[in-house]
């Protein structure tokens, strides 16, 4: 079980939220807070509260990204995008809180680390997933600027089969009209795009589109496309000057040399594509860029 929620854990009687939710055992900490457990107050369903502690919330862009999260991931409407209900303030403490869906299984970090790389067609599904819950974000004009295995969370359909739920949209940034607007170079490195290391002010959906090229690499090799460079280098700076410069071994290559993985010669041209310094030249969008995916392994959706 992740952080995120732990399965048959019991609420246990604490304090009250928004006079509705009561929180009961903590899960753990996410981005930006720690999670607990919470059940309404009426209704008995469970949720999970993320709390902003109070000495962060005396930053103003610390509040702004929280408060950002709660509106941008309420007004994406996807089965692939983890449901909020709630936000609020704690009158007790001030604490920042959002209430969101309870999620029951493990990102896909955890899942990578303990199985390792899934079949083909299990990776094909899960980046087709993936794809439908940001064509609706991006539909709305939300990039998510922070794709990445642990933000990526699996959980079970009746049927048993997967379901895969996009978390934490809180370095998400509305695309403006304005192209004069400026934003924050954030993300994790091994997944940016060039153009976000640049601190671009024109970040697009594009980014996340090189993001999901290398977590589809991952998913294939079990291990990030990057890896090689930090474990040579040890040194982030000379990562995000090769990740700038587009400059990196065949994908083909690297999979079979770093963990004797074959994949077919097609997938390189995908991957080189997908992850092409020019955000213009990356496939047009998410269902393009699974389609051809599948095409590269010889698979078809």
């Amino acid at each position: 079980m992740s952080q995120w929620s732990r399965e048959g854990a019991e609420p246990t009687t604490g304090r009250l939220l928004g006079e509705r939710w009561r929180l009961g055992a903590p899960l753990g900490a996410g981005g930006m807070g720690a999670l607990f457990l919470a059940t309404h107050v009426n209704t008995g369903a469970e949720a999970v509260v993320k709390m902003m502690p109070p000495e962060l919330a005396s930053s103003l862009a610390l509040r702004e990204r929280f408060r950002q999260e709660a509106v941008v991931t309420a007004r994406i409407r996807s089965d692939h995008i983890v449901r909020v209900y709630d936000a609020g303030i704690a009158t007790d403490s001030g604490a920042l809180f959002i209430v969101m869906e309870r999620l029951v299984g493990e990102d896909l970090a955890a899942l990578l680390a303990r199985e390792g790389p899934p079949p083909k067609r299990r990776v094909l599904t899960l980046l087709g997933q993936l794809a439908h819950g940001l064509s609706r974000a991006h539909a709305q004009r939300v990039v998510h600027r922070d794709l990445k295995p642990s933000n990526l969370f699996l959980t079970e359909r009746d049927d048993g089969s997967d379901h895969l739920k996009v978390l934490d949209f809180g370095i998400a940034k509305i695309v403006s009209v304005s192209r004069a607007e400026t934003t924050l170079t954030a993300g994790s490195p091994r997944y940016m795009a060039p153009e976000q290391i640049q601190g671009s002010a024109d970040l697009g959906p594009a980014v996340d589109r090189y993001a999901m090229a290398h977590i589809a690499y991952e998913m294939l090799v079990g291990e990030a496309y990057w890896q090689h460079q930090l474990d040579r280098d040890h040194h982030v700076y000379r990562l995000l000057e090769a990740i700038r410069a587009g400059a990196g071994p065949r994908a083909t290559e690297l999979a079979r040399t770093r963990r004797g993985v074959d994949l077919p010669p097609a997938f390189d041209g995908w991957f080189a594509r997908a992850t092409h310094v020019d955000p213009a030249a990356r496939p047009g969008d998410v269902f393009e860029l699974v389609a051809e995916f599948g095409a590269a392994l010889g698979l078809s959706r």
